[in-house]
């Protein structure tokens, strides 16, 4: 890239010298030199930083055995146990709910099922697990840390 912008300038003065006429456009094509060979080390020093740029981060993995945990609105607490493929799931507020989800734990992805139409669904990495359960018509969003 820095080779072509050389040439690039170098054909621009060349350009610029023969189709002058007059020795003043002769001396304006001359003085375009150092700007053209001043701009060189920008578009070297941009394409060098582009180049130097780190690849994105990698995406934490899921787990084949994590716990996870998390305050739900209303005061229950949400427990999941991921093992080799196999989620569990406990709800429970210390007093009225109290219910248990089972499914799978596959690509980062969690499938539970429980009684009466409950179920749970989320996504989970080494890190946390976020998404929603159903449990007596109500829906909960929660983000659960590992713990």
């Amino acid at each position: 890239m820095l080779a072509g912008a050389i040439v690039g300038g170098g054909v621009l003065v060349a350009s610029m010298l023969a189709t002058a006429s007059t020795p003043a456009q002769r001396t304006a094509a001359t003085t375009a030199v150092p700007a053209v060979a001043s701009a060189v080390p920008a578009v070297a020093s941009a394409s060098a930083s582009v180049a130097a740029r780190p690849s994105a981060p990698a995406l934490p993995t899921a787990p084949a055995k994590a716990r996870y945990k998390a305050w739900l609105p209303g005061g229950s607490l949400l427990t999941i146990w991921v093992r080799d493929g196999h989620a569990t799931a406990y709800v429970c507020n210390g007093n009225t709910i109290e219910a248990w989800y089972r499914g799978t734990a596959t690509n980062g992805e969690l499938k539970l099922t429980g009684k009466n139409l409950s179920l749970l669904r989320a996504s989970y990495d080494a890190h946390h697990a976020a998404g929603y359960l159903l449990l007596k018509g109500t829906r909960d969003d929660f983000s659960a840390a590992r713990s």
